[in-house]
């Protein structure tokens, strides 16, 4: 997304990952007189203007956001949060995200997050440590842990990373049929904003649906069977969100 005609959207995919700043290994021996802010605060994601989706996502999503993939080589599917480079129009001054707009899975993981921890083969749960949304426990913060025990925070945290994990292989899995198939291809948005001016994003990801109409029935059937054809009409019906984003600007 940008503020200039010409720039493209390779050039502001996220970088992942995206929001974390310090990420650290959740322990408590180093962690145990910390906790989760209660009050809910999105400021982090305030100049988010693309968010990672899994597949499971795009129906939700595509009904605020358009849904486009971005990045060199393996895709990224993306939710489009505004048009302009460093800012979240779903993001108001206090931090609020819009009430009736959902929430990407990827948000609502902050400031929690999976990181492979080499040295023990695994995958380990992690804090950004950097988080404004983690405190030191008192009457507004919820404990990582009690009694030298995990709270209940952190079970359903890890409930949580476990299940967007298995959602993003899920991703991948769907990326690569589109990959197999040819499916995704580059090209450019022209958006006419509010003021009469125009802006162009190039190297805008988005499923060709004349390749999808002249698929084999034998890969066209191998979409429906794997459910990713669903995904596939969804992320078509998401680049009619294009224009309720351009209003918002």
């Amino acid at each position: 997304m940008n503020d200039a005609a010409g720039q493209g959207a390779q050039d502001d995919a996220p970088q992942l990952p995206l929001f974390y700043q310090q990420p650290e290994i959740l322990r408590r021996d180093l962690h145990a007189n910390l906790g989760l802010v209660k009050q809910a605060d999105y400021s982090f994601a305030r100049e988010a203007n693309a968010v990672p989706l899994t597949v499971s996502e795009f129906a939700m999503a595509g009904l605020n956001y358009p849904i486009i993939f971005v990045g060199e080589g393996q895709k990224t599917p993306v939710a489009v949060m505004s048009y302009e480079r460093g800012r979240n129009f779903f993001v108001d001054e206090n931090g609020r995200w819009e009430a009736t707009a959902y929430i990407p899975a990827y948000v609502r993981r902050y400031p929690f997050v999976f990181m492979r921890d080499d040295q023990n083969e695994r995958f380990a749960l992690c804090i950004d440590r950097a988080s404004s949304l983690i405190a030191e426990t008192e009457q507004d913060v919820q404990p990582f842990f009690a009694e030298g025990e995990q709270t209940d925070l952190i079970k359903n945290a890890l409930d949580f990373c476990t299940a967007y994990q298995q959602e993003a292989q899920a991703t991948e899995q769907f990326i690569a049929l589109m990959a197999k198939h040819d499916l995704i291809v580059e090209r450019a948005a022209n958006l006419t904003l509010k003021d009469g001016q125009t802006s162009t994003i190039n190297n805008i990801g988005v499923v060709d649906e004349e390749k999808l109409n002249a698929l084999s029935d034998e890969a066209f059937l191998e979409l429906r069977t794997t459910g990713a054809l669903g995904a596939i009409y969804c992320h078509l019906m998401a680049q009619k969100a294009w224009q309720p984003l351009i209003l918002r600007g």
